[in-house]
């Protein structure tokens, strides 16, 4: 497993699934594949701030609010997989420790 110890703790910590947990790497998106976002987001940025000592900040582009799935029309449907439709900008694991480890995270428009 090449993601960071602090990481992987405080992911095991809010309970991501231990299936989840097995198939983590640094390309693992933290909304569209682990679905973290609004307070559980929150909860994995402080744990992450203890973890790394860090009070390093994300880009609120990467981080969508608890009812960001109700400005979607199609997400009202029971059968759509919401936390994989929210629209907000990818952040990967490997960006999650580059911010926290005091390096910025790219923007997607300077990504390219």
């Amino acid at each position: 497993m090449d993601v960071p110890k602090e990481i992987y703790l405080a992911l095991k910590e809010i309970r991501i699934s231990s299936k989840k947990l097995e198939s983590l790497s640094l390309s693992t998106r933290v909304v569209q594949d682990l679905g973290i976002y609004g307070d559980d987001f929150d909860d994995f940025y402080e744990l992450l701030a203890q973890n790394y000592q860090s009070s390093e900040k994300f880009d609120p582009i990467y981080c969508p609010d608890e009812f960001a799935w109700t400005k979607q029309l199609i997400l009202w449907l029971p059968f759509v997989s919401v936390k994989k439709h929210i629209k907000c900008a990818p952040l990967t694991l490997q960006e999650v420790h580059n911010v926290m480890t005091g390096q910025s995270a790219s923007k997607p428009e300077e990504a390219e």
